[in-house]
Order: structure tokens, then sequence, then C-alpha cells
């Protein structure tokens, strides 16, 4: 009899202590997969910071490719060396028309200008025919204009020709129309920028600021206003550096800092402020001064953060001849440069 409880005592422990260790198994069963899945929701959480991240950096790069753009255009300054510019041809047999009748009404005038430029259209095929007959490039680096095909001129054809874009004794046209298409365009890709911004912490009286900027960039556009455009987007410049800095881009910073006291030289050069112009370099020798003493974090680019810094000594003789192009060459260059780092 004692025997048969002693064994039932032993079953009763058997039994309870397996249903502890079935407890403790499932609890720490479920400890490690509350671990693993808290694990994955930061692995998540940091693999969609860091791709906010490069969309943002992403994004300055083009409001900072638009905004150097609107200034640039002000004095047709291009990165290319040549550009390819499109003439048609005058057709003779329409001029000859309109001059014998002169005397007649303008409804005959309006017919024959809609056949000459009918003409000119149908001809578009026979461009690549004509290509060889414009302007080809001497040995020299200079440029040979070569004929232009009479046919084309009296047909009204198309002709195409290689012209430098140079800087010194250049008469700049500003494109308005261009300007205000570039504006129209920040502002429709704003409001995704300005949404990703928030998301990394840029205080919104900041964004507003900038958009009171493209405010004023289109109204100074709209009127064709050379000083006040410059201005507008040196004053919403001031603002990349410090969205970027959002994203913890120290070297993102320094370029844009860069760019900046850039601009700055530009309006007075622009201006033809010399005395401005020359405290202006200044402030840009201590930005680009801060990227040389760091170039080793610009791996892969230390021969532009050089040659950064020999324009940049190069840039005081402008002040001294006091001769706008002269900066503007110099200008062209170290954009250049600084839009490769």
């Amino acid at each position: 009899m004692g025997n048969d409880r002693n064994r039932g005592d032993f079953l009763n422990n058997v039994l309870k202590n397996n249903n502890i260790f079935k407890i403790c198994f499932v609890i720490f069963t479920a400890i490690i997969v509350l671990l693993s899945m808290s694990g994955c929701n930061n692995l998540n959480t940091s693999n969609d910071s860091q791709s906010l991240v490069n969309k943002i950096n992403t994004e300055i790069e083009y409001v900072d490719g638009e905004l150097i753009s609107v200034v640039n255009e002000l004095n047709n300054i291009d990165y290319t060396k040549y550009k390819i510019e499109v003439q048609k041809g005058e057709n003779k047999s329409s001029s000859s028309g309109s001059e014998q009748s002169s005397g007649g009404s303008g409804a005959q005038g309006n017919s024959e200008n809609g056949s000459s430029e009918e003409g000119a259209s149908s001809s578009e095929t026979q461009n690549e025919a004509e290509e060889g007959e414009t302007k080809k490039s001497s040995p020299g680096g200079g440029q040979e204009e070569g004929s232009k095909s009479s046919k084309g001129s009296e047909s009204g054809k198309q002709t195409f020709s290689m012209k430098s874009n140079n800087i010194l004794g250049s008469e700049p046209k500003v494109d308005w129309n261009k300007l205000i298409s570039r504006v129209e365009n920040l502002y429709t890709s704003w409001t995704t920028i300005a949404r990703d911004l928030e998301k990394v912490g840029v205080p919104t009286e900041q964004l507003s600021g900038f958009v009171s900027g493209m405010d004023r960039l289109s109204v100074a556009v709209k009127g064709q206003d050379r000083s006040g455009t410059i201005d507008s987007v040196i004053n919403m410049y001031t603002s990349l550096p410090m969205f970027v800095e959002k994203c913890n881009n120290s070297k993102k910073n320094m370029v844009l800092l860069s760019k900046y006291n850039l601009l700055l030289c530009y309006k007075y050069a622009d201006l033809e402020d010399w005395e401005q112009l020359q405290n202006s370099i200044v402030g840009l020798g201590t930005s680009v001064s801060n990227m040389y003493n760091k170039k080793s974090e610009f791996e892969g680019k230390e021969i532009n953060i050089e040659n950064i810094n020999i324009i940049l000594n190069e840039m005081n003789s402008a002040t001294d001849v006091k001769d706008k192009d002269v900066f503007l060459v110099k200008y062209r260059n170290l954009m250049q440069e600084l839009n490769m780092l």
C-alpha cells in the first residue's frame, strides 16, 4: 500500500515537473520570437532611414542643379565647349513672290508664309546630307566655317553649325521663358521634397522660408529682373546646407557652402562691384580651405580639390583687371569642379 502511494507521488511529481518544463519552454520560445521580431523591425527601420537619406540627397542635388542653372543662364554659362546651332535658310522663291505681290491682300501674304513654312518642314528629312557642309573643328582647336548649301538656302532647309561656348567678348541673351520653366518645375517637385525633409526633422518654418524664396524668384523671373533673380537664388541656396546637415552629410555640406560663397562672388561680379567681390572671395577661400583640409574624406576626388584650390588662387586677378568676363571664366571652371565632388 505504501509502495503504491509512493509510486503515485512520484508520477505526480514527474507530471508537475513536465508541465513546468513545458511552460518554461513556451515562455523561452516566445521571448526568442519577440526578440527576433524586434531585431527585424530595427533592421527594416534602419534600411528605410538610409533609403530616405539617399533619396533626400538626390533631391537636394536636383534643387542645387536647378538653382545654379538659373544664375548661369543669365550669362549664358555652359559647361560644354561647343553647342549646335540650327539655322533655317531663306526661301528665295517665296521672298520674290512676296515682293512682287506687295500690293496684294494680307490673306495672300499669309498664304505665302504658310507655303514657306511647309516647304521648310518637308525638307527636314534631308538634314543629314547637309551636315557635312556645316562648320568643322580645325586641328588647332579653332573653327572653320564651311559653306552652307545654296540649295538648302533657296528651299528653306535647315543647316547646322558648331559654335564655341565662349564667355570672353560674348553678349548674353537671357531666355526668360526657359527660366520660368525651371522655376515652375521646382514648384512641381517641391511637394515631395518638403515631405521627405519633414521626415528627417527639418523645421516647418525653414521649409516655409524656402517656399517664400521660390515665390520671390518667380516674381523676379517673370519681371525679367536680373538682380532680383540672383538675390532670390542666393537666398534659397542658404537652406541647402542646412537640409543636408539633417542627413549627416558633412561632405555635401562643405561643397554646398563653397557653392553658396561662389554664388555671392558671382553676384558682385555681375554688378561689377569689385570691392565686395574681393570680400566675397575671402569668404569663398575659407570654405574651400575647409574642404582642402579634409580632402582625405573626398576619396577619389582629391585631384578635384587640388584644382579648386588652384582656380581659387587665380580668381583674385579678376578683381585686379576689373573684368566681369575674366571672372566668369574662372567661375565656370570652379563651379564645374565643385559639381564633380
